[in-house]
């Protein structure tokens, strides 16, 4: 590791822990600054550094981007603090049965909520209760854009999603673990007038399962991790029943990984016994997590590592699924085909599928600018990055 990624680590680590922040002379700051943004802990950065900025005006400019993204971090958060009260009395009113995972419910971890940046807010409902909560929801001056699993709105600066499942099909490998997250209901530790709570060791295992598959697909970075460190340390969680439950869905070895990995990068007791991480394993890990940036779009692999993951999705032996993969990124299923605008056609006519695949070939190809041959390039041409990252994945546990 770079001087300036040792020192981004140790920010991380005294905000977890608490304490002030010392930092060296001679720090290439505008590359901290960047790594921040990246990983879109800004606030933090600048809350644990702003102290020795005030001290060093040569570094007027770094301060003041850290004092302006802290300011939004602030305002944004707020707004989606004002926009949630406001749903949850519509809710309430209109006896819509809701919980929320991830965004506000884990940033009420962090010592500064407000620096837990968040895209949307979350909020899981019955598939009856969202097609119910559309009317009052536009009257509250939301847009739903059609499209996807999620239903999506959004408001001036405000965006959430509604859910009628906590995990979906295409988001997980059989039906496993989609089928264990989607038991969420039996899981609600409290129910106020409409508002559920998920129960936190339930949620946890949510926040494993989501870091894993941002982790596997495009790439995650320190954000999540920082989310599975402050809620551990914050609840009081049954670790017994926990393992058991990881170990049942298969992510009790990686959960162990990224608890070793987070020892080493900001010396937190993981809850259970970890094994030794080798060094290569680490520094390569540490690696990829800074490249990735806080979604795994700042690292240029990203594509190939999804493509990858995708690939190992296939049900068939590994030399074919390049193949298989590459005639499905075509002819999607029916239910997913259907939504697409431009196969509108296709609503209620299943039987026109094979017509619909043929047509989005050249659909695809003129008006999104996307040749087949660039996509098969990407799916047979990166097959020395994809294997690279799947071996380092299997040393994960994954």
């Amino acid at each position: 590791m770079t001087r300036e990624q040792d020192f981004f680590l140790q920010v991380l680590a005294d905000h977890i822990h608490g304490r002030a922040t010392n930092p060296p002379e001679g720090l290439d700051w505008p590359q901290i600054a960047k790594y921040a943004k990246s990983h879109e802990v800004e606030g933090i950065v600048g809350y644990q550094c702003l102290p020795y900025l005030k001290e060093h005006p040569e570094l007027a400019d770094i301060r003041e981007r850290f004092d302006k993204a802290s300011a939004l971090a602030m305002f944004y958060y707020a707004n989606k603090v004002q926009a949630f009260e406001e749903l949850k009395a519509v809710y309430q009113r209109e006896q819509i049965r809701f919980f929320t995972v991830k965004g506000l419910e884990v940033a009420a971890m962090y010592p500064v909520p407000a620096f837990r940046t968040m895209g949307d807010l979350d909020i899981v409902m019955s598939s009856e209760d969202c097609e119910r909560a559309y009317e009052p929801m536009t009257r509250l001056g939301y847009q739903l854009k059609e499209g996807g699993y999620e239903r999506h709105y959004s408001k001036a600066n405000i965006s959430l999603e509604l859910h009628d499942h906590l995990v979906y099909e295409q988001n997980l490998e059989g039906d496993l673990r989609r089928n264990y997250f989607n038991t969420c209901w039996e899981h609600i530790a409290s129910d106020d007038d409409g508002w559920c709570t998920l129960d936190w060791n339930f949620h946890f295992l949510f926040l494993i399962e989501h870091l894993m598959k941002h982790f596997t697909a495009n790439g995650s970075g320190f954000r999540q991790f920082l989310d599975m460190v402050f809620t551990a340390q914050k609840q009081d969680l049954d670790w017994k029943w926990l393992e058991t439950e990881l170990r049942k869905i298969g992510l009790w070895e990686f959960t162990c990984t990224a608890f070793a990995i987070c020892q080493k990068w900001w010396r937190v007791e993981p809850p259970m016994r970890v094994s030794p991480l080798s060094r290569g394993f680490f520094e390569a890990s540490t690696a990829l997590v800074f490249q990735n940036g806080v979604f795994g779009f700042d690292n240029e692999d990203f594509k190939a590592h999804s493509t990858g993951k995708r690939m190992d999705m296939v049900k068939a032996p590994k030399l074919l699924r390049p193949f298989i993969f590459a005639i499905r990124k075509v002819c999607k299923p029916y239910a997913e085909m259907a939504t697409l605008p431009y196969c509108a056609f296709l609503k209620g006519k299943k039987w026109l599928l094979p017509f619909a695949w043929i047509y989005r070939i050249f659909y695809v190809a003129i008006h999104k600018k996307v040749s087949i041959s660039a996509e098969s390039k990407l799916v047979f041409g990166s097959r020395e990055t994809i294997e690279k990252h799947r071996s380092l994945l299997e040393q994960w546990g994954l």
